[in-house]
């Protein structure tokens, strides 16, 4: 039985954000099949108005398969998310959907990553892992037992394996195993996320910040970003609550992050980041 979990509410409520907002016709699922096999995806989907949705994947999951079946807009595309190859087999598309994807790419690492879809799509809709420190940094650059202390796993042994194989080339991914999309590979900064949107041609339309990842990882909060080419209209709609038979109730947040969670960020504008 494969790994399926329902997709996340508040993951949901942002695509809904996004096609309700800006009318979009064609969009790009990027890594959308691990855990999920498609759910956001087959989510947008179900929601109507989309012609054209391609869902890329190292591995497209036979689950995927089966599901993409009911849908006769959907491309399944498998192949290295970053390679020049799937960007140009994606092409032209109105949005690209980049769920918890950016902290995985090595090579091309995840600025460059960004700007090779940043090519064709208009806007981009992200969830991501943020680290909290000063500065963007490469994760296996800290030593394995800082790594086990300040990056969220869930198998330390899994984990010095791995650091024992860096030195070695993985056949199945042509990249070092130190490079390998397996594990958290970056800490991005919000600030360089935003930055790196921004100097791509990009504003922030939208921004959540989603409170810390883990209670035992305080250096990394979750953020959902919805970032539109600059000089297309703004849309200052609020996020459409996301209902769907595949996903729990939303959480009440707690009242300390209640005032924070939904912001618009003036900070970001040109001149004004710090």
């Amino acid at each position: 039985m494969p790994f399926d979990q329902p997709i996340k509410l508040h993951k949901a409520a942002v695509i809904d954000h996004a096609l309700a907002s800006y009318g979009l016709r064609s969009f790009v699922d990027l890594g959308g099949c691990w855990g999920v096999n498609g759910g956001y995806t087959f989510h947008a989907l179900q929601r109507g108005g989309v012609e054209r949705a391609v869902l890329v994947d190292g591995d497209i999951t036979d689950l995927t398969r089966k599901r993409a079946a009911d849908f006769g807009q959907v491309e399944l595309l498998e192949g290295a998310l970053g390679d020049e190859k799937t960007v140009k087999q994606v092409g032209q598309v109105d949005a690209a959907i980049m769920y918890d994807i950016l902290l995985h790419q090595v090579n091309p690492d995840w600025t460059d990553f960004l700007a090779r879809y940043a090519e064709n799509i208009d806007t981009i809709v992200i969830h991501n892992q943020c680290w909290l420190g000063p500065e963007t940094v490469r994760f296996p650059d800290f030593p394995v037992d800082e790594y086990l202390r300040r990056v969220f796993h869930t198998n330390p042994d899994r984990l010095r394996e791995w650091y024992d194989r860096h030195g070695d080339f993985h056949d199945g991914q042509q990249k070092p195993w130190r490079d390998v999309h397996n594990f958290w590979q970056w800490g991005i900064t919000e600030k360089d996320l935003v930055g790196a949107l921004w100097d791509l041609g990009y504003r922030i339309d939208y921004f959540f910040n989603g409170g810390l990842f883990h209670p035992d990882f305080d250096e990394i909060e979750v953020i959902s970003v919805i970032a539109r080419r600059r000089g297309l209209p703004y849309v200052p709609a609020p996020a459409v609550q996301a209902t769907t038979a595949s996903a729990p109730p939303a959480p009440v947040p707690p009242a300390s992050r209640a005032g924070r969670a939904i912001r618009r960020v003036a900070r970001y504008a040109p001149g004004n980041r710090t």
